[in-house]
């Protein structure tokens, strides 16, 4: 028996939420500010700062 034809449109179309984003920049203002707030926090204030800007205390170091 032989299979039905079906119609497929070839041509994929990516969607645009999906495309893989770029890299994230920084402007030199926006990293002293970090470095600023992280100066003006208590130790046990800084880690509670760092999880809520998404950044780890290594980023801080460098």
């Amino acid at each position: 028996m032989p299979k039905p034809v079906t119609r497929v449109n070839p041509k994929v179309e990516p969607h645009p939420a999906l495309e893989k984003r770029g890299r994230r920049s920084f402007s030199a203002e926006y990293k002293l500010s970090i470095i600023q707030q992280a100066d003006a926090c208590k130790q046990s204030e800084l880690g509670q700062r760092l999880r809520r800007k998404k950044r780890y205390s290594n980023q801080l170091a460098q």
